[in-house]
């Protein structure tokens, strides 16, 4: 399952290309303060999709194809679905839908199919500030409830030497224990098949962050809070010999027993809940750190193993003290070379940086934004908080989370001599 992130697939997301603000959503009298629940509870059908065409059906009204990605309400990912809307001004409740571009849209059943307008896709803009809370708690509340005894607690309450080893969960799951000694501290890897038939990751105590899983391909990050489908999808290479883990960047037990634990639960996830081994799940996002080599800068890539798609990454010029930041979320009407205003907003800073249009006239990469930052210190250092960061270039953004590349920022700036 090794990816060759030099050839990755880009993934059209960027921010809606809505005309609305959210002034202009209360203008057409949208709820203010919109919660996941009430929005579960008002509406028939909520996902989040890929536009595929949009095309005006009548004056004022048009009708888009979403292929779903993610569904929290009334639908399932790969689910194809048409929702009608108003094409109009933002004051008159109308929304547009560019193609190629990622939504989170709430829906209405009606007697003319299913609807949508502004109100029920304001709040789902990146701009707003609102929409990783409201997927968060609309996942949370959709998630099954967890089994007594769940991976958290059994991490937890784990013993026995230090190594890797595999035993039954109270609710007839396998899990993998790796135990092993930090600074003269205790820590405990757990990995299952979850409750939501992906493969789950705790690490105890909870206080750490991230567990790195060193390979030919980099070094590959898995927060403990988010699904690890690709640490139990046959990423490691047994013949590879190089295998490595850490905690936060601090060496762990690895070895073939590792690989075994690792392969028993993809398998056993497999057969529980009809995951396939071997694939990773297209919703998994990934920080995945590549060191200088073969004359190419070192790099941390975000992207997704499934397909191989890269949304963002940070690279820089050895030596020159300049960080190279990289985003797929072209501007509408990108030319090559275009010069274009580019902003990071990183823990409530913004950071400016000169960028340029890089295009592709064939392959699998359309292109980049190609910002450059001297002397980012700053930056790098609100990085390193772990939270949301957004790039904006001119009228697209793309948001991405810092968590799992905190633990291999460090050696990034090694890498670079920052």
């Amino acid at each position: 399952m090794h990816l060759a992130f030099a050839a990755l697939k880009v993934v059209a997301f960027s921010v809606a290309a809505l005309a609305a603000v959210t002034s202009s959503a209360f203008a057409c009298s949208c709820e203010r303060n919109p919660t996941a629940a009430g929005i579960l509870s008002q509406h028939q059908m909520v996902f989040t999709g890929i536009v595929r065409n949009s095309v005006a059906i009548e004056p004022h009204v048009s009708a888009t194809t979403f292929e779903v990605t993610e569904g929290f309400k009334g639908v399932a990912a790969n689910a194809t679905v048409v929702v009608r809307h108003p094409n109009g001004p933002s004051a008159s409740c109308g929304v547009q839908f560019a193609k190629g571009q990622s939504f989170t849209v709430a829906a209405q059943q009606g007697a003319a199919g299913l609807s949508t307008t502004l109100c029920s896709t304001w709040m789902f803009l990146p701009h707003v500030g609102l929409r990783d809370a409201l997927l968060a708690e609309m996942r949370r509340l959709n998630a099954p409830a967890a089994p007594a005894g769940d991976l958290k607690t059994a991490a937890a309450q784990a013993s026995g030497p230090e190594g890797w080893h595999v035993s039954t969960l109270p609710d007839g799951r396998l899990a993998a224990f790796g135990i092993g000694v930090i600074d003269g501290k205790r820590y405990v890897v757990a990995l299952a098949c979850g409750v939501g038939k992906r493969p789950e990751l705790a690490i105890e105590p909870s206080g750490a962050r991230t567990l790195l899983v060193e390979t030919s391909d980099g070094i590959w990050a898995f927060p403990a809070d988010r699904p690890a489908d690709a640490l139990a999808a046959g990423l490691i290479d047994r013949a590879d010999g190089k295998l490595r883990l850490a905690i936060d960047d601090k060496a762990f037990p690895a070895g073939a027993d590792a690989v075994d634990a690792f392969e028993r639960i993809g398998k056993d996830c497999e057969q529980r809940s009809g995951w396939q081994y071997g694939q990773d799940d297209d919703q998994q996002m990934l920080w995945i750190f590549r060191p200088q080599q073969d004359g190419a800068a070192p790099f941390l890539t975000f992207g997704k193993p499934a397909t191989g798609w890269l949304l963002a990454d940070l690279s820089c010029e050895p030596g020159r003290q300049t960080l190279v930041v990289r985003s797929t979320a072209l501007p509408r009407g990108a030319k090559n070379g275009q010069a274009v205003p580019f902003k990071i907003r990183a823990d409530g800073q913004e950071y400016s940086a000169s960028a340029r249009i890089q295009l592709f006239g064939d392959g699998d990469v359309a292109g980049f934004v190609v910002a450059r930052l001297t002397k980012p210190q700053n930056l790098l250092e609100q990085l390193r908080k772990g939270g949301e960061v957004t790039l904006v270039a001119r009228d697209q953004a793309l948001e991405i989370q810092m968590r799992g590349a905190v633990a291999m920022l460090s050696r990034f700036e090694r890498a670079c001599g920052f």
